[in-house]
């Protein structure tokens, strides 16, 4: 199930760090248990998220970094940790 808004205007107790902010679009988006979520974690197998799911995932992350994100790189990914490591990638990327 997800929810329909930004998670980070919900709540002001919002990590500021990316990999953090990734995390919690995770467990608020798809009401994953926060200790299941961790770099390791595989979205498939241990979080059970499904392509549909991705689609999801990289519209709140667009959203809520406002950058775009490319849809067949996400798919390759298969692991929270490497998630963090493409978005702090890409904001890079655009800072610079």
């Amino acid at each position: 199930m997800i929810r329909s808004s930004d998670p980070a205007r919900q709540n002001s107790d919002w990590p500021t760090d990316v990999p953090g902010q990734v995390s919690r679009i995770l467990v608020d988006l798809f009401e994953l248990d926060q200790d299941a979520v961790t770099p390791d974690a595989r979205l498939r197998e241990d979080l059970k998220l499904d392509s549909l799911d991705g689609v999801d995932l990289v519209v709140a992350l667009e959203k809520h970094f406002k950058c775009l994100v490319e849809e067949d790189m996400v798919k390759k990914l298969r692991t929270v940790g490497e998630i963090h490591a493409y978005v702090v990638a890409r904001l890079a990327s655009r800072s610079s």
